[in-house]
């Protein structure tokens, strides 16, 4: 896989945490995502989760994540393997794991 052609599949999945401009979550999760995609939080299968779980924890982001952004910083491809280096930032409409919320906006 080219560059070119990692930063075509992965900028509209990582386009989703940007709250502001965030295209449809299921359309991009339908486009990008292999059917038996998996997200995992932690290092047990029991952390993990199926699309439809996925498609709806990014969608409630708009409530509790209102000001999220992702920027990509860099993108290295190998084969058929694509890596992304990047930051986030969120304001929590509340709390988030017990901290209270700053204010602080991307």
């Amino acid at each position: 896989m080219t560059l070119d052609e990692a930063q075509e599949v992965v900028a509209p999945w990582y386009a989703l945490f940007n709250v502001a401009t965030r295209g449809d979550v299921r359309e991009v999760h339908e486009q990008d995502l292999t059917e038996d995609y998996k997200p995992c939080s932690g290092n047990v299968p029991s952390e993990c989760w199926g699309r439809e779980t996925s498609i709806n924890e990014i969608s409630v982001f708009a409530s509790t994540l209102p000001h999220a952004c992702f920027t990509i910083h860099e993108i290295l491809t190998a084969g058929n393997r694509v890596v992304v280096r990047g930051e986030a930032s969120v304001t929590p409409s509340g709390a988030l794991f017990g901290v209270p919320h700053s204010g602080k906006g991307c």
